[in-house]
């Protein structure tokens, strides 16, 4: 649907909060949620976590891979130059059920309106201000994204 014109939004989310997927493909025979609160004392369940943690880094570089390698229809460049594709977590630390640090990983060039091939830490900045800079870089002005308290404004280090 993208690469025809069909339509310019796609959303793909693996799981839910409490994902019950089991990776049998993997060799795990526990749920991901469950993994995901494996101690540190648990070498095996920390283990088969971090290998569900790296299957879904496979599955997002894949597709960035494939946005890359495809023409934009009907304009100039590639689909990966014209577009922005977000992975997110959703909790920073998923033992602990924190919502800080949680990393977000931008591919794409959103048509010229990121810098890009950069990492970048925001300590003490709510996610909200990213995701207004994500709106601004998709031509919106919004000056907030949800909880206004949490800041306002776009992350101008971000923008082009």
């Amino acid at each position: 649907a993208l690469s025809c014109g069909a339509t310019k939004v796609a959303w793909l989310q693996w799981a839910h909060t409490v994902a019950p997927q089991v990776f049998t493909w993997l060799g795990h025979s526990e749920g991901h949620h469950a993994l995901s609160h494996m101690g540190d004392g648990n070498a095996a369940g920390v283990a088969a976590f971090v290998r569900a943690e790296r299957w879904f880094a496979e599955q997002f570089a894949w597709f960035v891979a494939q946005m890359a390698a495809l023409p934009e229809p009907g304009g100039a460049g590639t689909m990966l130059d014209n577009s922005l594709v977000v992975w997110v977590k959703e909790m920073g630390d998923s033992r602990l059920h924190d919502c800080l640090s949680v990393p977000f990983v931008l591919a794409g060039g959103a048509n010229g309106r990121l810098r890009t091939d950069r990492y970048m830490r925001f300590d003490h900045v709510g996610h909200q201000r990213l995701l207004v800079t994500l709106c601004h870089a998709m031509g919106l002005d919004n000056p907030t994204f949800g909880d206004p308290s949490r800041g306002t404004g776009p992350l101008p280090e971000v923008l082009s």
